[in-house]
């Protein structure tokens, strides 16, 4: 269990757990909706293209969706910005998803990979190791 003793780089690794057993992420929701003839996409909030489909000329600025249409605030990074997310702060990712199956479908496959994600929640050991093996590398 994490406590207050317990150490930093293990109790990020602990969240992480927590957040993949507890959130579904866009392929697993797009999955479940596409097999059920619905469409969705994702944006790439880093390039702005869709995740799914093939790029194209026009991107989404997640940024200013983020912003304009929920009241997010975000700090400016030079032609970019971070997200603050009113609960978790910088500790977010926010992604926006879009389809065109109605409401009460999205629910339920949001609910569908929920379950199936908690099912899959990673052992702790192994991805301290991971953690050990690629601590200090630029790219992670």
């Amino acid at each position: 269990m994490v406590s207050d003793n317990t150490p930093q780089h293990i109790r990020l690794i602990w969240y992480e757990i927590i957040y993949v057993s507890t959130h579904p992420s866009p392929s697993q929701v797009r999955g479940i909706l596409a097999s059920r003839g619905y469409w969705a996409d994702a944006s790439c909030p880093i390039t702005g293209y869709c995740m799914f489909g093939p790029p194209t000329s026009t991107t989404y600025n997640e940024l200013e969706s983020l912003t304009h249409m929920l009241g997010f605030q975000y700090i400016p990074i030079g032609c970019c910005g971070i997200v603050v997310h009113p609960t978790w702060g910088r500790a977010a990712y926010p992604v926006s998803f879009l389809t065109l199956a109605p409401l009460e479908e999205l629910q339920a496959a949001i609910r569908e990979a929920s379950a199936a994600a908690a099912e899959r929640v990673p052992d702790v050991r192994v991805i301290t190791e991971a953690r050990e093996l690629v601590d200090g590398d630029s790219c992670i």
